[in-house]
C-alpha cells in the first residue's frame, strides 16, 4: 500500500478582478478512488502583495496520511470564489511510475501540470509514501483502516463532549456539532466501500444529529457557516438511500433538505450556485417520477438563478449551463414546445464552448447537444439539425474512442448507439446506402462495448436486425443475408424466455432461416415461437410452411406433412374469416394438402378434393391487383388439379391444370425470381402429364421448352435446391420425348441432365431416391436401344441405393419386415419357460405382447391373434404380484388392463374363461383395498361371481373361486354397511370350506378368510354367535399352522386375523373379555416377529393392528402407558415412506388425537403428515371426481389439524396447514398450469416435457367414469385404459417435479410458499379473517399485508353445532321459498312472465312447489344474520376496533375466510336488521370471500402484468330449452351495455337473435377481454365440478372449457355471474370450494361476483349497472381493474339496501350478492 503524505497546488492567474479576494480565496480538492471519495481545503501559504499573480496553496497530511489502493486518482479541484477549476485522472502508471523509475523509493513526488479555466497553467503536487509490510495483520484494506482510525477519533471527541454533565457553551456545541458532522462524513466514506446501508443510514443520522443539536441550541441558524454546507452534504446522503430504495419519501426529504441549504446560503456566497444545482437536480429526478410539471419548472429557475449568479469565468458555470440544457429538454417532453429545444440547444453549445476539453464530462455535453438536435428534428424535419445531431454524437464517440473504464465503456456504447439511430434516420431520408452502412458498422460497436448486463442490449441488438435486414432487402447479397440470420440469432439467443418478442423474433428468424434453406433450424425456431404463442396464426403458418419445405427437401415422414396441414388449418381457423391474411393463408393450406399428394395420389382423392377446393378459394379471395399472389395461387390450383387427376383419370382436371399453369406463367412474365421458375418447371410436369394422355409430340416439345426455360433460371438464381427440381423436369421431358421419337440424343441428354441433377440433390433431400430411381429408369431404357451392360450394373446400383434410402415410405417391405421380426420373437418368448424373479417376468412378458401386437397389425380379418389372451393373462398376474411387493400404483392399473384384455380375447366356452375372469376379480380386489374406490369392489364381486358360475361342479379351482368371491363381498359388505353382502360372504366361505380337503394347503387361509367375513358381519349385527364362531375358525385354522415350519407367510395373516377377533370380543364386553385383549396383543406380537421387514407392506399391517390393540386397552385403562405404546406403533407407520398412503393417513389422524394429551411435538408433527398425505390420498392418478369422492370423508383434518395448533398457541402453523389442507384439488390444478418460465430458461427438456404431462393429466383428471353400458367390457376395457394412462401421467409428472427440484434454484419448485411469503402478498388496503370451525373448538386469525403472524381471535360463544343449525336453517328456508335458483316463470308460458314476475320477483331456474310466505324466509335470514354478527362478526370487529363508515363509503376491507359449515352462511351481510338499534359489518367494511389467503395473494400479483385485453363482454341467455325463462335477463345486459358505452368503455354483448351467445363465440371473446358478465341460467355440478357452467345459445359453457382457455396469462379482472347459486358449493366437500365462483378464480379471473342463491329480476340490473358504474369511477380509465370490484359490490349493495330500508323482501335482494378474490 502507499499514502498521500503531503499535497499542494498552485497556479498563475491571468486576470484578477479582486486581489484581496484571490488572497481569501481557498481551494478544495477532491480525492476520489473508486467509491471512495475524501475532500481536503487548501490555504494560502502566504500572503503576498496583491499584484503577485503567482500564488500557492498547500496542505500537510503527514500526521494525517491518505491511504491509496492499485487504481487511479480522480482529482477534482474547486476554488471557492471561482468554481471548478480542473477535473482530470491520474493513471496508476502515473502515481507509480517515479517511484520505479528512481528504484522503489519510500517516498516520491507526483507533479501534474493542467490548463486550469479561465487561469494559466495550474500544478498538482503529490508527495507518496510506501507503507508495504508496516501493518499488523488485518483483513481489511488500507483505507478502510485508515477510515476507521479516523472514525474512532470523531467518537472519541463526541463521547468525551457529551460526558461533560453541564450546559454547553456555544463553542462547544459548535464543537460536538462539527464532530458529528465529521463523523457523518466519514461514515459516508465507509459506506463506499463496504456498501452497507447500515454505514450510510448511522451517517445520516450523525448529519442529522448534529443538526438537531444546533436547534437545541439557543445558536442562530443564520450564523453557522458550516450549516448550509451541512445540509447539502445530507441531502447527498438521502439521496444514496433514495437510490438503493427508491422510495418516494426519500427523495421528497432530499428536495426539503436541497432547499433549506438554499435558503440558508447567502446570495453572495459563491457556493449558492452549487446548491441551487443540486436542488435542480432532486426536482429533475422528482419529476422523471412523479411528472410533476411544478417539479421541473423549479429545475430550471433554479438553474437560471445559479447560472445568473455565476461569473463566466468560473469553472462550475458550463456545468449548469449543461444541466439547464437536460431540465429544458425534461419540460419539452410535456409541451413539445420548439423553443424549450431551441434554448436547450443554445445552453448545451454555451456549455460546450466554455468547458475545458479535458474535463470528465465533456463527453456528455456533445451527446446531450447531439439528442437536442435530434429532437428538433423530429419536430420539424429539418435535415440540418439532423446533420448537426451526426456531428455532435460522432464527436461524443470520438470523445471516448479509447475508454479507460467500465462507465467510459458504457458511456461509448450509449454514444455509438445514438450516432447509429441518427444515421439510420438520414438513411431513412435520403436512402443513402453510406448511411445504413454507418450506422449498421455504429451499432455493431455499440453493442460490443455494451457492458453484458446492460438493460439496452436488446433493443440495441433488435436495431441492429433491422438495420442489417434493411440493407439485404436493398442489396440481396447472400453474405448480406447470411448477416441478419446471424444477427437475429444473437438477439433470440440473449431474449429471456419470457420475454413478450420472443415468439415474433423466432418467427421472424425462422422465416429468415427459409430463406436461406436451413430448414430444420427454421423449423425448430418457429416451434419455440408456437410453444410460447400457441393461438398466434402468423407463427402457425409461418410453421406450416417451414415443415411442407422440410418435407419437400428432407424426405421427412408423412408425419411432418400432415402437421404442416394441421397446423395451417389451425392457423386458418385464428384468421379473421374477411381479413386481408385469409386468402393467402388458405393459398398456403392448397401448397402443403399438394405436397403430401406429391407422395401419390391415387389414394388421398379426399386430399386432392380438398386441395382443388381450397386452392379455388385462394383465387377468389386474393384480389385482383396483387399479380405476385394470384400467379402463386393459379400455380397452386394447376398442381392439385394435376394431383387430383392422378387420382380420378379425369382429363378436364388436367386441362385445366396446364391453363392454370400458364396463367401463372403469364402472370410472371416479366419477373426473373424463384417464382417464375418454379411456374415453368410444374408447367412442364404439367404437359407431359398429358403427353403421356395423348402422346401428342408438340406437347412433349413445350415441356422441353418450358423444362429448358426452368433450367436456366434457376442456374441464373444459383439455389441448388432450385436447380435440382428443373434438372429433373427437363430430364423428364427429355426422356419422355425420345419415347415419342427416338431420338438417341434426347435420352442421351435426358441421363446427363440426370446425373446432374443427383449431383445438385443433398443426400437428406427427399427427391433423391426419386432421382435415382429416375436415373436407373432412364439407364434401363438406354440400355434397351444400346444394349449397354454398363447401364444396367448403373440402374442396379441406383435402386439400391434408392431402397436403402427409403425403408420408412416403402410401406409394404416395412409392414412385411415387421411381421417377420415380430413372429421370430414371439417363439423365442413362448419358449423361454419360467421365469425366475416377477420382475423379469414382468419385462419379458410386456415385450412378448409389444411384439404380438406389431405382428398383427396387418391381419385386420384376426384383430386379435392366438396367444395373446393367454400372455395378457400371465402379465395381469405378474403384475399384481409385483404390485402386492412393491405397492406400486402403475403395476396393478397395467395388471387390470391386460386381465381385461385377456378376458375379452377368451371365449365364454374355453376352459380357461373361468380362471381368466377369476384372476381379473383378484386385480380389482387388489386395487380396491389401496384405493377403497367403490366402483373396484363393485366389479370384482361382478367377475368372482362369473368365475364361479363358469367353474364346472367338482373342479379343484372352486373352493379357491368360490374363496375370491367370499373375500369381495366381505369387502363390499364393509363398504356399504349392508349385512345382505356379508350373509353371502359367509355363506360363499362356508361351501368354500366344505368343498375343500381337510389335507388341502389353502384351507386354512379359506378358515381364516371365513373368520373375516363373520368377524365383520358381527360389527353390524352384534350376534354374539359371530364373533364366537370367527374366533373358532381362525383358532382351527392357526391350529393346522402351528406345526408346519413352512407355513410362516399363511401363520402372519392367521395371527393378525385371531388377534382382530379378540379385540372385537373384548370390545363387546370389556370386563369379561379382558384376556382376550391380552391374547390379542400376544398373536400379533408374534406375527410381526414372523415379518420380513423388506415385506414393507405387511410389516405396516402389522404394526396398525397391535396400535389397535393397545388403542383399545387404554380406552379400558386409561393409562398413559398403554398411549405411548400405542403411539409407538403408529408413528412408525406414520413416518414409513411406502404403505398405503389411506391407512397411513389414518395411522397419523390417530396419533395426532392420541398424543395431544402428553406430546405437543409427536401431536404437531402427526398432523403436519395428515397435512401431506392428503395430496397423496387425493392424488392426481385419481380423477377429479375420484378425488372429492375420496376427500369428503378427510377434508376436516385441515380444520382439526388447525384447532390444535391454535389451542398450543402456534396460529401461524394453523394458518399453515389450513392453506395446504384446502381446496387441494383447486391447487392440483393450479399446480399443472403454474407458468414455469424460469424453468424453460434454465432447464428447458424438463420444462417442456412438464408442460406436457401437466397438460395431458389436466385432461385425464377431467374425465368421468360413467360406463354406458356396464356389462360390455369394452367400455370397461376403454376405461382401464384411461386410468392405466393416468396413473402412468401422475407418476411420471412427480418423476418430472423430483428432478426439477434436484437441480440448483429449483429446490422449493411447486411448494407450497412459506405463510410469511402469502401474508407479504396480501394488499395492504385490508384485512383477512380465517375462521376455523372445527368441533373442538372455533377461532378467528387475521392477518394483515405483511404481517409476521396471525392475529388470534377467540370465539368462546361459538360452536360447531350452532354453526350448522343455522346452515340448516337458512338451507330450509331457502329452499322453502324457492329461491335456490334464477328466474322467474317455472313452468308458466312466456307471455305470462310480466305477471308472474310482478308477483314473485324472483328468479327460478324450474318450476316449483308451492314455497313458503317469503316474509318467514326473511325472518330466518334475519335471525341468522343476527346470529353469525353477535357470535362471530361483532367479536371480530370489536377486537379490530374497526370503526363505521361516517360518510357511507367502507373504510376497511375484509376478506372473509371462512371453513366447515360456515361456508354457507352470508358473513358478508351479518348485523341486526330492522330494529331501531341496527347494526351490520356493512356499516365497518366492504367484505369479499377467498377460498384461500394464497388466492389472495396470488391475485393480486397477477395485477404486475400488464392487461392483455379489455374491456367487459355480455353475455345473456334468457329462455335455455327445458329452463325457465328470465325475464330480466337480456335487459339487464343492454343496460350495461349502454352504461359502458356511454363511459367509452370496450364492451361486447351477445345473447341476441344476431348476436347469439354460443360456447365457442363465449370462449373466444371471454380471452379479448377483461371482463365477462353472464345473465343467464347456471348450473353447479358437485359430482363433476368442471362440468358446472353456464346455459348459453347452444348448449352449456362448462368451467373446464373456461379453465382450458388460460386466461390468466391475459390477465382477466372481474366475472360477474348474474346466476342462480353460483357461489353455493357443496356441504359435503365445505374445503374444497365446490363452486362456479371459486372456478373462475381457478380460471384467473382476479375477482368474481357471484350469488349464494337467486336474485330477483326487478334489482339485478339495477344492482349490476351500480356495481360498473361505481368499479368504472374506481379504476379511473379505459381499463377495468379487478381490485376495486369489493368496493363496487360493497357500493351496490349499501345502495339497494338504502333504497329498501329493511324492509319486507330486502334482504333476500342484496344478501345473495358475493364478491370472491383480490
Amino acid at each position: 500500500m502507499y499514502m498521500i503524505s503531503e499535497l499542494g497546488v498552485s497556479y498563475s492567474i491571468d486576470s484578477i478582478e479582486d486581489p484581496d479576494a484571490s488572497d481569501n480565496d481557498t481551494l478544495t480538492l477532491y480525492i476520489g478512488q473508486d467509491d471512495d471519495e475524501r475532500s481536503v481545503v487548501l490555504n494560502c501559504s502566504q500572503n503576498e502583495p496583491s499584484s503577485q499573480i503567482n500564488r500557492v496553496w498547500e496542505c500537510s497530511r503527514a500526521s494525517n496520511p491518505m491511504a491509496l489502493n492499485n487504481s487511479e486518482l480522480h482529482i477534482i479541484v474547486t476554488s471557492y470564489m471561482r468554481g471548478e477549476f480542473v477535473n482530470f485522472r491520474l493513471s496508476k502508471d502515473e502515481l507509480l511510475r517515479p517511484a520505479e523509475k528512481e528504484g522503489n523509493l519510500k517516498s516520491w513526488r507526483v507533479t501534474k501540470d493542467i490548463s486550469a479555466q479561465g487561469l494559466g497553467n495550474l500544478r498538482v503536487e503529490l508527495e507518496l509514501t510506501s507503507h508495504d509490510g508496516d501493518e499488523p495483520e488485518d483483513p481489511r484494506s488500507p483505507i478502510l483502516r485508515e477510515i476507521d482510525t479516523h472514525i474512532a477519533v470523531e467518537q472519541a471527541a463526541i463521547f468525551a463532549s457529551e460526558s461533560d454533565q453541564g450546559g454547553l457553551a456555544e463553542a462547544a456545541i459548535s464543537n460536538i456539532t462539527q464532530h458529528y458532522i465529521n463523523l457523518g462524513n466519514l461514515l459516508n466514506r465507509r459506506h463506499k466501500q463496504t456498501k452497507d446501508m447500515n454505514d450510510l443510514r448511522q451517517a445520516i443520522f450523525s448529519m442529522q444529529t448534529a443538526l438537531e443539536t444546533l436547534e437545541d441550541s439557543d445558536i442562530d441558524p443564520a450564523s453557522v457557516g458550516f450549516l448550509p454546507k451541512t445540509l447539502s452534504k445530507l441531502g447527498s446522503m438521502v439521496e444514496q438511500v433514495h437510490q438503493t430504495t427508491q422510495n418516494a419519501s426519500d427523495l421528497d426529504d432530499v428536495v426539503e433538505t436541497y432547499q433549506k441549504a438554499v435558503e440558508l446560503t447567502p446570495e453572495s456566497d459563491p457556493l449558492l450556485p452549487a446548491r441551487l444545482n443540486d436542488l435542480s437536480s432532486a426536482l429533475q429526478r422528482r419529476f422523471d417520477i412523479t411528472r410533476d410539471t411544478d417539479d421541473i419548472e423549479g429545475a430550471i429557475t433554479n438553474l437560471r438563478k445559479a447560472i445568473g449568479c455565476t461569473p463566466d469565468g468560473n469553472g462550475n458555470l458550463p456545468i449548469l449551463l449543461s444541466n439547464l440544457g437536460s431540465a429544458l429538454r425534461r419540460q419539452h417532453t410535456c409541451t413539445k414546445e420548439v423553443h424549450l429545444l431551441d434554448e436547450a440547444i443554445i445552453a448545451q453549445q454555451r456549455s460546450i464552448d466554455l468547458g475545458s476539453t479535458q474535463h470528465d464530462e465533456h463527453r456528455y455535453w456533445f451527446s446531450n447537444l447531439g439528442r437536442y438536435y435530434q429532437l428538433r428534428f423530429e419536430l420539424n424535419g429539418a435535415p440540418q439539425d439532423l446533420q448537426q445531431s451526426i456531428v455532435f454524437k460522432r464527436k461524443a464517440v470520438d470523445s471516448i474512442a479509447r475508454p479507460t473504464d467500465d462507465q467510459a465503456s458504457k458511456d461509448l456504447s450509449e454514444a455509438l448507439q445514438a450516432l447509429a439511430y441518427a444515421f439510420w434516420q438520414s438513411f431513412q431520408q435520403r436512402n443513402n446506402l453510406e448511411d445504413l452502412q454507418e450506422s449498421i458498422a455504429a451499432q455493431q460497436r455499440s453493442i460490443k462495448t455494451s457492458p453484458t448486463d446492460s438493460p439496452h442490449l436488446a433493443l440495441r441488438r433488435r436495431n441492429l436486425v433491422v438495420y442489417i435486414k434493411r440493407r439485404y432487402h436493398l442489396t440481396k447479397s447472400k453474405a448480406h443475408l447470411q448477416e441478419a440470420i446471424t444477427a437475429q440469432q444473437d438477439e433470440v439467443s440473449n431474449l429471456a424466455d419470457d420475454d413478450p418478442t420472443l415468439p415474433d423474433r423466432l418467427n421472424e428468424l425462422g422465416t429468415w432461416l427459409m430463406h436461406l434453406g436451413d430448414l430444420e433450424q427454421a423449423v425448430s425456431s418457429q416451434r419455440r415461437a408456437l410453444k410460447i404463442s400457441p393461438k398466434n396464426p402468423e407463427i402457425l403458418s409461418a410453421l406450416a410452411q417451414a415443415l411442407r419445405l422440410q418435407f419437400n427437401h428432407t424426405g421427412g415422414g408423412m408425419e411432418i406433412i400432415d402437421e404442416a396441414i394441421a397446423i395451417q388449418r389451425e392457423a386458418i381457423a385464428l384468421t379473421e374469416t374477411e381479413g386481408p391474411d385469409m386468402g393467402s393463408r388458405i393459398r398456403l393450406l392448397t401448397q402443403c394438402l399438394n405436397s403430401k399428394l406429391s407422395t401419390g395420389a391415387a389414394h388421398l382423392k379426399e386430399t386432392a378434393a380438398e386441395a382443388v377446393s381450397t386452392a379455388r378459394r385462394s383465387l377468389q379471395l386474393t384480389i385482383a391487383s396483387n399479380i405476385p399472389e394470384r400467379a402463386i395461387a393459379f400455380d397452386a390450383l394447376g398442381k392439385s388439379l394435376q394431383y387430383r387427376f392422378e387420382g380420378t383419370g379425369e382429363r378436364q382436371d388436367l386441362d385445366e391444370a396446364i391453363q392454370a399453369h400458364s396463367q401463372a406463367v403469364d402472370l410472371s412474365s416479366g419477373d426473373t425470381g424463384v417464382d417464375l421458375l418454379i411456374f415453368e418447371m410444374n408447367s412442364s410436369i404439367a404437359l407431359q402429364r398429358l403427353f403421356k394422355v395423348t402422346g401428342e409430340l408438340n406437347v412433349v416439345d413445350k415441356a422441353v421448352v418450358m423444362g429448358r426455360k426452368a433450367v436456366a433460371a434457376a442456374d441464373t438464381i444459383g439455389e441448388e435446391a432450385r436447380i435440382s427440381q428443373s434438372l429433373g423436369a427437363l430430364a423428364n421431358a427429355l426422356q419422355a420425348r425420345y419415347e415419342r421419337s427416338g431420338e438417341l440424343s434426347d435420352i442421351n441428354e435426358a441421363i446427363e441432365v440426370h446425373k446432374r441433377c443427383i449431383k445438385q440433390t443433398p443426400p437428406t433431400n427427399r427427391n433423391l431416391p426419386s432421382c435415382l430411381s429416375n436415373l436407373s429408369g432412364a439407364l434401363q431404357t438406354r440400355a434397351e436401344r444400346t444394349g449397354r451392360l454398363e447401364d444396367i450394373d448403373e440402374a442396379l446400383e441406383c435402386i439400391e441405393q434408392a431402397i436403402d434410402l427409403t425403408p420408412e415410405l416403402n410401406y409394404a417391405s416395412r409392414s412385411t419386415y415387421y411381421l417377420a421380426r415380430g413372429t421370430a420373437l414371439q417363439a423365442r418368448f413362448r419358449n423361454l419357460g419360467e421365469l425366475e424373479d416377477i420382475v423379469s417376468s414382468v419385462a419379458d412378458l410386456q415385450s412378448s405382447v409389444e411384439l404380438l401386437s406389431k405382428a398383427s397389425a396387418n391381419t385386420p380379418s384376426n384383430k386379435h391373434p392366438t396367444g395373446l389372451s393367454v400372455r395378457l393373462n400371465n402379465l395381469g398376474i405378474s403384475l399384481r404380484l409385483h404390485f402386492q411387493h412393491t405397492g406400486n400404483l402403475p403395476d396393478i392399473q397395467e395388471s387390470i388392463s391386460a386381465h381385461q384384455k385377456s378376458v375379452e380375447l377368451t371365449p365364454e366356452e374355453y376352459a380357461e374363461y373361468s380362471g381368466r375372469v377369476s384372476n381379473l376379480g383378484s386385480a380389482f380386489v387388489c386395487r380396491y383395498e389401496r384405493t377403497h374406490d367403490l366402483y373396484d369392489i363393485q366389479e370384482a364381486v361382478t367377475w368372482h361371481e362369473r368365475a364361479v358360475e363358469k367353474t364346472i361342479p367338482g373342479h379343484p379351482q372352486l373352493p379357491h373361486r368360490l374363496q375370491n368371491l367370499a373375500t369381495s363381498l366381505r369387502l363390499l359388505g364393509e363398504r356399504s354397511g349392508d349385512i345382505s353382502d356379508l350373509d353371502r360372504a359367509v355363506q360363499k366361505g362356508k361351501q368354500a370350506i366344505e368343498l375343500t380337503p381337510i389335507d388341502h394347503p389353502l384351507l386354512p387361509t379359506i378358515l381364516s378368510n371365513h373368520g373375516n367375513a363373520l368377524q365383520r358381519r358381527f360389527r353390524l349385527s352384534k350376534d354374539p354367535q359371530d364373533i364366537e364362531a370367527a374366533i373358532s375358525t381362525r383358532r382351527r385354522a392357526l391350529s393346522i399352522l402351528e406345526d408346519n415350519e413352512s407355513a410362516a407367510p399363511r401363520l402372519i395373516p392367521c395371527l393378525n386375523n385371531l388377534g382382530s377377533s379378540l379385540i372385537q370380543s373384548f370390545k363387546m364386553d370389556e370386563e369379561a373379555n379382558t384376556h382376550h385383549l391380552e391374547e390379542a396383543i400376544s398373536f400379533m406380537k408374534i406375527a410381526l416377529s414372523l415379518t420380513p421387514k423388506e415385506d414393507t407392506e405387511s410389516m405396516l399391517t402389522q404394526q396398525n393392528n397391535i396400535a389397535n390393540a393397545y388403542l383399545a386397552q387404554y380406552r379400558h385403562t386409561k393409562d398413559l402407558a398403554d398411549a405411548r405404546e400405542a403411539s409407538l406403533y403408529l408413528y412408525e407407520i406414520t413416518c414409513s415412506p411406502v404403505g398405503i398412503p389411506g391407512t397411513r393417513l389414518r395411522a397419523a389422524q390417530t396419533l395426532a388425537r392420541l398424543s395431544k394429551a402428553f406430546s405437543k411435538d409427536v401431536c404437531m408433527n402427526a398432523y403436519k403428515t395428515c397435512i401431506e398425505l392428503m395430496t397423496v390420498v387425493g392424488g392426481m392418478e385419481q380423477t377429479i371426481q375420484s378425488r372429492h369422492k375420496m376427500l369428503a370423508s378427510i377434508s376436516d383434518i385441515s380444520l382439526e389439524a388447525a384447532a390444535a395448533a391454535i389451542g398450543f398457541s402456534l396460529p401461524r402453523k394453523a394458518m399453515e396447514w389450513l392453506e395446504q389442507g384446502r381446496c387441494l384439488v383447486w391447487n392440483q390444478l393450479n399446480s399443472l398450469r403454474t407458468p414455469i418460465d424460469a424453468l424453460k430458461v434454465a432447464h428447458p427438456e424438463l420444462a417442456e416435457r412438464l408442460v406436457r404431462v401437466s397438460s395431458e393429466l389436466e385432461k385425464m383428471g377431467s374425465r368421468t367414469i360413467e360406463i354406458d353400458n356396464p356389462a360390455e367390457l369394452d367400455g370397461q376395457i376403454h376405461m382401464q385404459n384411461d386410468a392405466l394412462a393416468q396413473t402412468y401421467l401422475a407418476e411420471e409428472w412427480m418423476e418430472i417435479l423430483a428432478d426439477v427440484r434436484g437441480t440448483d434454484g429449483f429446490e422449493d419448485f411447486l411448494k407450497p410458499p412459506p405463510v410469511s411469503q402469502t401474508f407479504d402478498r396480501i394488499p395492504m388496503s385490508g384485512i383477512v379473517v380465517v375462521i376455523n370451525v372445527h368441533q373442538s373448538r372455533c377461532d378467528a386469525l387475521v392477518v394483515k399485508g405483511g404481517s409476521a403472524e396471525p392475529q388470534h381471535i377467540a370465539l368462546p360463544n361459538l360452536s360447531y353445532q350452532m354453526i350448522e343449525e343455522w346452515r340448516a336453517k337458512l338451507h330450509g328456508g331457502l329452499v322453502s321459498a324457492g329461491v335456490r335458483s334464477r328466474g322467474d316463470n317455472g313452468g308458466i308460458a312466456n307471455g305470462d312472465a310480466a305477471e308472474e314476475l310482478k308477483s314473485d320477483g324472483t328468479r327460478a331456474a324450474r318450476p316449483r312447489q308451492k314455497r313458503r310466505p317469503i316474509e318467514t324466509t326473511q325472518s330466518i335470514l334475519e335471525q341468522v344474520l343476527k346470529d353469525l354478527w353477535v357470535s362471530i362478526v361483532s367479536p371480530i370487529v370489536q377486537t379490530l376496533s374497526l370503526k363505521p363508515s361516517k360518510d357511507g363509503k367502507a373504510p376497511q376491507r375484509i376478506w372473509w375466510c371462512p371453513t366447515g359449515p360456515l361456508s354457507f352462511l352470508p358473513l358478508h351481510a351479518a348485523g341486526i336488521y330492522g330494529g331501531s338499534e341496527g347494526a351490520s359489518i356493512l356499516d365497518y367494511a366492504a367484505s369479499s370471500y377467498i377460498p384461500m389467503v394464497s388466492v389472495l395473494a396470488e391475485r393480486a400479483i397477477d395485477a404486475v402484468g400488464e392487461q392483455s385485453a379489455s374491456g367487459v363482454l355480455l353475455l345473456s341467455k334468457h329462455n335455455f330449452p327445458g329452463l325457465s325463462v328470465i325475464p330480466g335477463a337480456k335487459a339487464e345486459a343492454r343496460a350495461i351495455e349502454q352504461h359502458l358505452q356511454s363511459k367509452k368503455i370496450r364492451a361486447l354483448r351477445l345473447g341476441e337473435d344476431d348476436r347469439p351467445a354460443t360456447v365457442e363465440a363465449a370462449i373466444a371473446s371471454m380471452e379479448q377481454y377483461s371482463c365477462v358478465h353472464f345473465a343467464c341460467h347456471a348450473t353447479q355440478n358437485t359430482t363433476h365440478p368442471l362440468k358446472s357452467g353456464f346455459y348459453l345459445h347452444d348448449g352449456r359453457l362448462e368451467l373446464s372449457r373456461i379453465i382450458r382457455a388460460n386466461l390468466r396469462s391475459t390477465h382477466v379482472q372481474v366475472a360477474f355471474l348474474s346466476a342462480c347459486q353460483t357461489s353455493a358449493g357443496d356441504e359435503k366437500l365445505s374445503e374444497e370450494a365446490v363452486h362456479l365462483a371459486a372456478g373462475m378464480l381457478a380460471a384467473g379471473y382476479r375477482g368474481v361476483v357471484g350469488t349464494m342463491w337467486s336474485i330477483q329480476d326487478k334489482y339485478a340490473s339495477e344492482i349490476a349497472e351500480s356495481f360498473y358504474q361505481d368499479l368504472l369511477e374506481r379504476s379511473g380509465g379505459a381499463e377495468i381493474h379487478g381490485e376495486h370490484a369489493g368496493y363496487s359490490l360493497h357500493h351496490a349493495i349499501v345502495g339497494i339496501r338504502r333504497k329498501l330500508l329493511d324492509v319486507e323482501d330486502s334482504l333476500l335482494a342484496w344478501v345473495p350478492y358475493v364478491h370472491f378474490g383480490v
